[in-house]
């Protein structure tokens, strides 16, 4: 048992499963501590808290890192790995090699999380030509630093963590660095449609059940985008974690067989994604989208069907590279402050994304976040305008407060208040606002009030 909520089990094929063992309300939040983690080049980043500080210290010995304050440099020291890689990590060295230098020293303190790496798969068999070289290369390098870690035994660790890293992220999923965190990875199967999402609370994976999940429900969150199309989609996990997904939105029926026929088809046209993009918004196709998936919020399936059996969706729709053209004008319209032309482009995106994402995923709510700022500056709208912007900003604070990622902050106006009140959810989530009203607290109270904070360092041990 891991713990009143949910439990590993064997499995036949993915080794074991994260199983729900009673109802889990959407929001509950599992935190998840990492063996070691490095930032990138960002010198704004924490080493120790991994949050964004002004008058960064850095450190006087090593000259490499930088931490927010003298608090954060004392505990990276005492209670970090700091002081054990100080003076061995080399200025010049990639995060490749910084990782796997900390990896190595962490190891070799031992410790309950360094037991579960030790369990997790390395598969390095099927290594690439590309990883064998490049395992080589670094291995002998940190084993000329750290002579009692073996070369092989530095490759397998690096075959390790090329399956079981995670990349960490800001709150608005900026990539600060990366990390290790053996027992999400051990715990967390992948699916391309999850019922959880990750983020980040400085180095601590925050990992949040996106929807309710009834007793027996595995807990699976996606390690890599599910918007790639499924060919390449399944290449990339194989490529680097070493398994053919077989999870709904892959091999499934019903909505996921229409959703990858239709992607399929999409894909495989020969298109100029300009003038697609053009005849999609002669159409009002997004709008039109957004419209129908708004009428049944607390059912995204159902509503997704409804949209295809009701609306005349082109085929280049869920072209991607139309979705790629529309996604990069929308955010660079958007810096020059084209504001009507941009939300053309971000209303296609949205609607994009909300056929194929997950309920309460944090790119739709960031997205949303982005578009409903973006409408609020284009202006103007009225009638079925403002229901779908009204829709969207709502979506918007549902699934990044649902998250604990950046909400924005009120832009201002009543008319803005009244569409934060006024339309249905587009994404699938739906708060009881009465609530609210009625107790006179704010959403955050509530979400926080249901979510479970539970602290796993302990590793697990499966039955045989």
């Amino acid at each position: 048992m891991v713990s009143a909520l949910y439990q590993l089990i064997p499995d036949e094929r993915k080794r074991s499963k994260a199983v729900a063992t009673r109802k889990i309300p959407a929001g509950t939040e599992f935190v998840f501590h990492p063996l070691v983690t490095v930032v990138n080049a960002e010198e704004s980043v924490c080493e120790n808290c991994l949050l964004f500080g002004e008058g960064s210290l850095r450190c006087s010995r090593c000259k490499q890192v930088r931490y927010c304050s003298a608090e954060c440099q004392a505990e990276s020291w005492t209670k970090g790995m700091h002081k054990h890689w100080c003076k061995k990590q080399r200025p010049d060295f990639p995060s490749d090699l910084k990782l796997l230098l900390r990896l190595a020293l962490a190891l070799k303190q031992g410790g309950p999380l360094a037991e579960t790496f030790d369990e997790l798969i390395a598969a390095q068999d099927m290594l690439s030509p590309i990883h064998q070289v490049q395992f080589e290369h670094n291995a002998k390098i940190i084993h000329a630093i750290l002579p009692h870690w073996s070369e092989a035994d530095l490759i397998t660790i690096q075959a390790k963590n090329l399956r079981n890293s995670f990349t960490v992220t800001d709150g608005r999923l900026f990539d600060i660095g990366s990390g290790v965190y053996p027992l999400a990875s051990r715990h967390l199967n992948h699916s391309c449609y999850p019922n959880c999402g990750v983020s980040f609370r400085g180095p601590q994976m925050m990992v949040k059940t996106l929807v309710e999940l009834k007793e027996g429900d595995e807990l699976c969150i996606n390690y890599c985008d599910p918007i790639v199309p499924l060919k390449r989609r399944r290449k990339a996990l194989e490529d680097q974690y070493a398994f053919k997904c077989t999870c709904e939105a892959c091999t499934g029926g019903g909505w996921f067989e229409t959703s990858r026929q239709g992607r399929k088809t999409a894909d495989e046209i020969d298109v100029n994604a300009e003038e697609a993009l053009n005849a999609i918004f002669r159409s009002s196709i997004s709008e039109q989208i957004l419209l129908v998936l708004g009428t049944d919020p607390d059912n995204i399936i159902q509503a997704r069907q409804k949209v295809f059996t009701t609306l005349n969706i082109p085929p280049i729709f869920l072209n991607i590279s139309v979705l790629s053209l529309a996604t990069s004008r929308s955010s660079s319209l958007r810096t020059s402050a084209n504001w009507s032309e941009s939300a053309s482009y971000g209303l296609y995106v949205l609607a994009y994304y909300l056929l194929i994402y997950p309920p309460a995923y944090a790119l739709v709510g960031l997205h949303a976040s982005d578009l409903a700022i973006t409408m609020w500056n284009a202006g103007g709208w009225e009638g079925m305008e403002y229901i779908i912007y009204a829709g969207i900003l709502r979506s918007s604070d549902q699934v990044l407060l649902l998250l604990g990622l950046c909400v924005p902050p009120n832009i201002g106006g009543r008319e803005l208040s009244a569409a934060r009140q006024f339309a249905p959810s587009f994404c699938g989530l739906t708060l009881n606002d009465n609530l609210y009203h009625k107790h006179h607290i704010s959403p955050e109270l509530v979400l926080d009030s249901r979510s479970a904070y539970l602290d796993f360092t302990e590793p697990i041990k499966l039955p045989m």
